[in-house]
């Protein structure tokens, strides 16, 4: 063992030591600690059993009381003719078992009981109250009749708002204590029900010579301290008041007990709960939680100490497999991405004279190659392409995989390009490969960036080279792209959009242009197509071809063409509000829209909001939307023009325009490309097959728009084979909205409006 391994292993012990030390002591702070929590705790749960406890009893008193004042509703539409009626009647409520006895008296006091026995009562207060109308509910009083303590519900039998009589509930007292007066913690505390005065009415144990009869005498009594003993029992006193659950701490019988207190809230009774238990039986149960504390304490050091062992010992063989893992990658054993930033920096630090490039490295239709050969099979081609890395880049060069198909390696640049190097292994590397595995052509996008300063962090230096790869378009075979700062530029100004485009959207920077649709026989304005551009207050005026390609790509698109529609109604319904003859207008709508199952819906809900007819909006579509899926793009326009929208083609000519799709598409209008009406001024065959396109459209049914008209000589041509309207700077550019209203009454005045 070196000198170094044997420091780290003094470090190791003496740092276990440290802990071992540490935990015992904070095992010590803790269980000290822990006794204030646990009372506290403990007590917490009696006021929470008390509070339970309490609304068990008021809601017990209110639904006997509820259940009284509805038998003498009831008692006021029955008429019974001889006691047997009236027995048979109250027996019937005894027979839950709730009450004792039920019993109804007239306006005498002679009352009929529901065991058939005959009292007079009217020198109870229950009577009293009874006939002057009121509910009550009695304190604990000796049955007449039987031996047990009872307490009674009385209601009076009222007729045209006037008690005649009553009935009576009694309900014994030692039904209540076995049900909500148990004792707890193995009989050591106890339960009482006092009234406001501290008099005790019920508990769960029986009066003897050693128990009370007021609460708040026998705090004073026992409290030597006569200052103290009414502090305590004014602050119970207090709290019943406002209905607080507390506790407190007394003398009682020579010995320290905890009382606790809460309000039995009840409109008929002024009761109270109260709960007495020694504090030994809470200091015991502290003392087995804290034996337990201390035990569990005890045996996780012990195990500690043993895992502490047990791990030192295995600390060399877990760190070697640690490495294993952090630097190597798990499917194909090769370096991982970590291990090359250290390694590759490595390499540089020595070679400082010897050009390096890195390279990041993409297997092309990866994912197809996954679908169609399996995951497996996928695995298998990237553990061999990784051992080829391998085998092929060493002797300082170093490879390793990034994630999933992504290679990166650090190359001599021997040559003055390190493509020749990497190009006089293509064969063999990608024939061996292809033969080996799977009869599908292997190919590679290779992204490179030339390493210029040796002092720059390895990790921007593959952060370059992916940035470059990410922007190849992917070629049959490997295809090379050098990094360049122009690269960098594009993505930080990409990067600097989107970080912009929500709030210009918020901010309404995002302005909407309209260019005017001509018509090439009356020169009116039939319409206008929306056009967006951002006028942006740090960058400025910016034109859609700085914006639209990369909102397309990140699908902001969706947000900005729906904004722009949104002001177009808004303008159009503006227009109509003031009486103007409004024009309809064309909006573009991206072909990422139609991946929303509920687009028309959302196209239809915007027009409704501001009450437009439908034929004001024309929705259109560029040729390239109609290349492939043309199933799916059919249902949707079909839902469209059933909603009642027009639909245009944009774009015609200006790609692989198919006459089959002027067929096939259920579109209203044609817009033709400028590029394909460019190609008319010096090719016969452009003008013949424009002419023939136009033909076609209008006898389908179409109406036709030509784009990009600029010079006379192109508009009379479209006048001759009987287009319908055109759009281009030989009538008007694209312009604000306030410039286009402008425009458009000029165009009135001149030659009205179709």
């Amino acid at each position: 063992m070196n000198n170094k391994a044997r420091y780290n292993h003094c470090q190791i012990w003496f740092v276990g030591l440290f802990i071992s030390i540490a935990c015992i002591l904070s095992c010590g702070l803790y269980i000290y600690n822990i006794q204030s929590d646990m009372e506290d705790d403990v007590l917490r749960d009696i006021r929470n059993l008390m509070l339970r406890n309490s609304l068990a009893i008021a809601n017990k008193l209110n639904d006997q009381s509820k259940l009284t004042e509805m038998l003498a509703a009831g008692l006021e539409q029955r008429n019974y003719s001889n006691e047997n009626e009236y027995a048979l009647f109250l027996n019937s409520i005894v027979m839950d078992g709730a009450f004792e006895r039920v019993g109804v008296f007239d306006k005498n006091g002679d009352m009929f009981t529901s065991d058939k026995k005959k009292l007079n009562i009217a020198d109870e207060p229950q009577y009293k109250e009874s006939m002057e109308g009121r509910f009550s509910i009695s304190q604990p009083i000796n049955d007449k009749i039987g031996d047990k303590k009872i307490i009674v519900f009385t209601a009076p039998i009222l007729s045209k708002n006037r008690a005649y009589g009553g009935i009576v509930l009694a309900k014994s007292i030692e039904s209540i204590e076995k049900e909500f007066l148990q004792g707890f913690f193995q009989g050591r505390g106890s339960f009482y029900i006092i009234d406001n005065k501290g008099d005790i009415l019920m508990c769960s144990e029986s009066l003897d010579e050693n128990s009370f009869e007021n609460l708040y005498d026998k705090i004073g009594h026992e409290e030597s301290n006569e200052k103290n003993s009414k502090k305590i029992i004014e602050e119970i006193k207090s709290s019943l008041v406002i209905g607080k659950v507390g506790t407190v701490k007394s003398v009682f019988d020579g010995e320290t007990k905890y009382i606790s207190y809460a309000t039995i809230h009840n409109p008929y009774t002024s009761w109270n709960l109260v709960s007495i238990v020694d504090e030994e039986v809470i200091l015991n149960k502290i003392h087995k939680m804290v034996t337990k504390a201390f035990v569990l304490c005890s045996v996780v050091i012990l195990l500690f100490l043993i895992m502490a062992g047990y791990i030192f010992r295995m600390e060399e063989k877990t760190k070697h497999e640690l490495e294993q893992l952090a630097y190597t990658d798990s499917l194909t054993k090769i370096n991982n991405v970590h291990r090359f930033y250290i390694k590759a920096s490595e390499i540089l630090r020595r070679n400082k004279d010897i050009a390096y490039s890195i390279i990041c490295i993409d297997v092309n239709n990866f994912k197809y190659i996954n679908e169609t050969y399996g995951y497996k099979i996928g695995d298998q081609l990237l553990i061999q392409i990784a051992q080829k890395l391998s085998d092929t880049f060493k002797d300082d060069e170093i490879c390793a995989r990034i994630n999933n198909d992504h290679f990166v390696v650090l190359i001599k640049s021997v040559f003055e390009n390190p493509e020749v190097k990497y190009q006089s292994l293509e064969r063999a590397f990608l024939n061996e490969i292809n033969q080996g595995i799977i009869k599908y052509p292997i190919s590679f996008s290779v992204g490179v960036y030339r390493v210029e300063d040796k002092s720059e962090a390895v990790i921007s230096m593959v952060d370059k080279a992916l940035l470059t790869l990410k922007n190849i378009k992917k070629r049959k075979n490997i295809y090379f792209a050098y990094y360049s700062n122009d690269l960098l530029q594009k993505f930080i100004k990409n990067n600097q959009i989107e970080n912009m485009m929500q709030p210009a959207l918020d901010n309404q920077e995002f302005k909407v242009f309209l260019q005017p649709k001509i018509d090439l026989h009356t020169l009116s304005i039939i319409g206008a197509e929306a056009l967006v551009r951002w006028v942006s207050p740090s960058k400025g005026f910016m034109q859609p071809d700085d914006f639209i390609p990369l909102f397309e790509k990140n699908g902001f698109i969706v947000e900005l063409d729906f904004y722009v529609l949104e002001e177009c109604c808004k303008k159009i319904r503006e227009w109509i509000d003031n009486g103007i003859e409004p024009i309809p207008i064309s909006v573009n709508q991206s072909r990422i829209n139609l991946d929303d199952p509920f687009y028309v819906e959302k196209l239809n809900d915007i027009l409704q909001k501001y009450e437009l007819p439908v034929n004001l909006i024309e929705i259109e579509l560029t040729e390239g939307m109609f290349s492939s899926s043309n199933t799916k793009l059919v249902k949707i326009m079909e839902r469209m023009r059933k909603i009642g929208f027009s639909i245009s083609m944009d774009d015609f000519g200006s790609g692989y325009s198919s006459l089959n799709l002027l067929k096939e598409i259920p579109v209203d209008i044609l817009k033709i490309d400028k590029v394909f009406l460019d190609e008319t001024a010096n090719s016969r065959k452009s003008r013949i097959i424009i002419s023939q396109v136009v033909s076609m459209a209008r006898k389908l049914g179409m109406k036709v728009v030509c784009e990009g008209v600029e010079n006379e000589e192109q508009a009379a041509f479209l006048r001759k084979i009987h287009c319908d309207f055109a759009q281009g700077y030989l009538y008007a550019k694209p312009m604000t909205i306030a410039d286009f209203e402008e425009y458009r009454d000029r165009n009135l005045k001149e030659v009205g409006f179709k």
